[in-house]
């Protein structure tokens, strides 16, 4: 069920991220991205991607935002190129950027993060290049140029490591970086599957969406063919692997409410919204326990009027509970 929506954007939200306690950031092939405020359901910033008015319309096509000292930064890349926008400029629509990187990428930029470590973005293009930059300066601290041999899909900061990020790309791999010394340390290659999938045929096995534990150890991808892989990087190996959607895996984050690292909520272009617990031997927490109280109701009755072909796509994943959520349009 769809409590409330959020409207201001005039075309398709391409990118969404969770800013704070109570706000998102969106952005759209509007060419803006937006400040949330979820408590009072409405927009409380814009800012435009169209610095120059002599360019043609522009897509955002992902966003972020600062952490700790930088809080106050808002990231749209837009074409190959990245704005830094200071939220502490007092226009509610604000159409100036406070810098942009404009000659580092020579194709279009799919995906910029902050989270993970508090000075710095990385970012992933279509060139299969990614790059690291201070926000200090702001400045490019490095360059992997090309860190895969297809479209980078998506990046993420390894959480307390200043000098590692992971990356995945249209060539099939996950790969864990140093990017001090641009170096791999891990490398997952995902099109070759453990088991064949219903979808495989149809949708490659191509990363598309990386999600990254607070601990740093455990990076989940989300796929092509509706499975979602689950790597540590300590051990450089493959913990689980499960079926979440019936088509392209878009999104992945692990949940962070509660005390349960082990909950994953997954995206699919299939249209639903997949809530995944991962089930170890040493943990003693029943299924949807970290889940807040008003949720777990309408969670389990989800699971219980789940046909058993859902539940049984569990399976490839040892133990765990999944439910299904439907997204309204």
């Amino acid at each position: 069920e769809c409590r409330w929506k959020l409207e201001g954007h005039k075309s398709s939200v391409t990118s969404l991220r969770r800013r704070g306690e109570n706000q998102l950031l969106s952005g759209s092939e509007d060419g803006t991205g937006r400040v949330w405020d979820v408590e009072r359901k409405r927009s409380l910033r814009c800012f435009v991607a169209r610095q120059d008015q002599s360019d043609s319309e522009v897509e955002v096509s992902s966003v972020c935002s600062g952490t700790g000292d930088f809080q106050h930064l808002i990231g749209l890349a837009h074409d190959n190129k990245i704005s830094l926008f200071d939220e502490r400029d007092p226009a509610l629509v604000n159409r100036k950027a406070a810098f942009t990187f404009n000659n580092v990428h020579f194709d279009d930029v799919n995906e910029i993060i902050m989270e993970g470590a508090v000075d710095r973005m990385i970012a992933g293009d279509d060139n299969g290049e990614i790059a690291v930059y201070d926000l200090r300066k702001p400045k490019l601290l490095r360059k992997v140029s090309p860190a895969h041999a297809n479209i980078c899909s998506s990046v993420c900061f390894r959480h307390g490591t200043p000098w590692q990020a992971v990356s995945a790309g249209l060539d099939g791999k996950v790969v864990h970086w140093n990017f001090n010394k641009i170096k791999q340390l891990f490398s997952y290659t995902t099109t070759t599957p453990s088991s064949q999938n219903r979808n495989q045929m149809v949708n490659p096995r191509y990363p598309y969406s990386l999600a990254c534990q607070t601990s740093g150890n455990i990076v989940a991808a989300g796929l092509g063919d509706g499975n979602v892989v689950v790597l540590d990087l300590e051990s450089k190996s493959c913990l689980h692997e499960f079926e979440a959607a019936d088509n392209m895996i878009s999104a992945a984050v692990w949940a962070d409410f509660g005390d349960s690292p082990r909950i994953l909520l997954s995206g699919g272009s299939d249209g639903y919204v997949t809530v995944t617990e991962l089930s170890y031997q040493s943990s003693s927490r029943q299924p949807l326990d970290a889940f807040p109280a008003e949720m777990r109701e309408s969670l389990q009755a989800s699971m219980d009027s789940s046909s058993s072909s859902i539940i049984q796509r569990g399976q490839k994943c040892q133990s765990q509970n999944c439910c299904k959520l439907q997204c309204t349009s």
